[in-house]
Formats: C-alpha cells, structure tokens, sequence
C-alpha cells in the first residue's frame, strides 16, 4: 500500500458516496492498516477511506488518539442502526477542511453495525459524547456528508470565505 494523502476540500470525491467493502481481502487489510497509521501520524479522532481519495466503506476511529487501546474502531461497511432523540451541539474539525472547526447537531448515542477486520458482524453501543461524535462524523464522510453540510448557509459561507482567504495568502494546512 502506497503513502496515503489527505485529500482537502473542495476536492469533489468528498462529496461521492463511498460504494460498500463486498471482500475483506489483503488489500483491505492493509489499507485499514495504513488508514490506522495515519490515526497516529497526522493526529485526528477518525479517518474515512475517501479523505484518502478511496471511495470504501471504511472507517478508523480512536478518540484517545493512541492512549487507550480499547478506544479504536476499525470498521467496514459502518452503519447507524438507532440514534437517540436526545442531541447535542459541538464544534467539530476535520482534517479534509482545515483552518477551523464548525458547531453540528448529533445525536447523543448511537448504535452501530459494522464488520470488524475479519469480516465479523458487530454492533455497539455508543453513549459517550465525543466517541459517537467521531463515529457519526466519520460515517458521514461515508455519505460524501461533510461537517460544513450541517452548518447554517451563512456559517457555511463563511467558513469557505475564510479557507479560500488563506489558501489566496499562501497558508499550509499546519498554519
């Protein structure tokens, strides 16, 4: 498996539907391995395999970024099969739309099916805050969703008046 890239936006394959993982094969191993390493080397609560340019259903999640083992996700063919009523409001970044964070909408707890690396059926159950965050923002990324859909048109307009304004002055992504 080649160096993964980050792809940025407004690159339009984040706004494609990733087409579902039908084998677990060596290819997808490593791919879920690399997509695992880049967790740890450009730090970020998930990653979904089309923020690499890679339309598949495939997530890696850690909210502890690396401290708690028991805190990583690596699903394929993810989804949410309950949400509660109840929501919150939080900031959320993502590493495919630098220079800021935008506030959305979730559901507090979620339910989700997925199969694990060795094509295992699993579910589980999320309450916790932030990991149902990453998780859902993740799937989302699945759906070709980004965190700016949930935002209001003028928050939206905003955010890429102030991404286009840095990318004019020659801002990296690390600025």
């Amino acid at each position: 498996m080649s160096h993964l890239n980050i792809v940025l936006f407004p690159d339009p394959i984040l706004k494609m539907k990733a087409e579902p993982v039908k084998i677990i094969d060596k290819e997808i191993k490593e791919l879920i391995a690399e997509m695992t390493k880049m967790l740890y080397k450009k730090p970020a609560g998930g990653y979904a395999a089309p923020q690499f340019g890679i339309l598949k259903r495939i997530i890696v999640v850690d909210d502890s970024y690396g401290k708690d083992p028991t805190r990583q996700f690596r699903m394929v063919n993810p989804e949410i099969i309950w949400a509660s009523e109840e929501e919150v409001s939080m900031a959320e970044g993502c590493m495919s739309i630098p220079w800021g964070r935008v506030e959305v909408m979730r559901p507090e707890k979620v339910k989700i099916r997925y199969l694990n690396e060795n094509g295992k059926i699993c579910e589980t159950d999320i309450e916790e805050d932030y990991m149902g965050r990453c998780l859902q923002h993740e799937i989302d990324h699945l759906d070709g969703i980004l965190s700016l859909d949930h935002a209001t048109k003028i928050r939206r307009e905003m955010f890429i008046k102030k991404i286009n304004r840095r990318r004019e002055l020659g801002k990296s992504f690390d600025d």
